[in-house]
């Protein structure tokens, strides 16, 4: 900038990928998702709302069909949103390709200035952005995919100053910000409310998109419960350090001081997510000790 006075540099780095991995899951099929399970060999569905508490006694569903007036308005809903099976059978009968997006962007600059041969500055800062998104088997709508918007950056100044051939003395000032943010790929779609399911204690994120639904063999529905995630983190620090030549002594001497500041901000509700979360396993149709499902 300034013959033998001022320098810069700057560099920019850019990376973009694209990529899908191919995935094998199972879905309900039409028959499935209206509650007739008659076509699967050695089935038995018992009712959980007959026999006794600790569910002996049961009795089994006629035909293993279960009663259209039994099933879940919610999860009729959830239903209409399943992709139907593309590959004949019951079992691992829907291939996909899941969809995942990587934007990366590098920002670097450096001044560098000399007052005289005793004094010296310079200056650098760097700036990252990256969006990164995991798209679902289920879909965005209704799938555990998530998009992360992440940023970082980092500028420090130091300054070299000799005072004497014997003595110099060095000070830096430094900064760091990191901040991830992560979150549903869809949150506006499908929520808890549409869905009909009950939200006794509103705020911004649980009425945002729906519950994490757990289902043994299944793909992922719902945002994963350890999300949203949005921490910021404030690093500042400030060196000063001296040196003294006397003599055949040297003498060093000086003071670091760090201030971190780390914001988190990840509800996760004692593990159960911001917006809840619904298990279901085998046994809720079975007679305990009885023969499991199968395949």
């Amino acid at each position: 900038i300034i013959k033998d006075k001022t320098f810069f540099f700057g560099a920019y780095q850019g990376r973009y990928l694209r990529q899908s991995s191919t995935t094998t899951t199972t879905v309900p099929d039409t028959n499935v998702e209206s509650g007739n399970f008659g076509a699967i060999p050695g089935l038995a569905l018992y009712d959980p709302n007959s026999g006794n508490a600790d569910g002996a006694g049961r009795q089994p569903f006629a035909g293993n069909v279960i009663p259209d007036n039994r099933i879940s308005p919610i999860a009729r809903k959830l239903i209409a949103r399943f992709p139907q099976p593309n590959v004949p059978g019951l079992l691992n009968n829907y291939v996909t390709n899941v969809p995942y997006a990587y934007n990366g962007n590098s920002y670097d600059g450096r001044v560098d200035h000399y007052f005289t041969e005793q004094t010296k500055i310079f200056a650098k800062f760097n700036t990252s952005k990256y969006s990164v998104t995991q798209g679902a088997i289920l879909g965005n709508e209704i799938g555990d995919g998530t998009v992360a918007k992440d940023y970082t950056v980092i500028a420090s100044v130091n300054l070299t100053h000799g005072f004497s051939p014997t003595m110099l003395t060095e000070l830096r000032l430094a900064y760091n910000r990191y901040r991830p943010n992560v979150q549903g790929i869809d949150t506006k779609t499908v929520t808890n409310s549409n869905l009909g399911l009950a939200n006794p204690n509103p705020d911004s994120i649980s009425s945002n998109g729906m519950a994490n639904i757990s289902i043994s063999g299944m793909p992922g529905i719902g945002t994963p419960v350890y999300y949203p995630l949005v921490n910021t983190d404030n690093l500042f620090e400030a060196v000063d350090t001296w040196s003294k030549i006397s003599g055949k002594h040297v003498f060093k001497w000086g003071a670091e001081i760090h201030r971190n500041r780390m914001d988190r901000f990840q509800p996760q509700g004692l593990g159960l997510g911001p917006r809840g979360l619904f298990q279901f396993n085998p046994g809720t149709t079975q007679l305990p000790g009885g023969p499991g499902l199968g395949a």
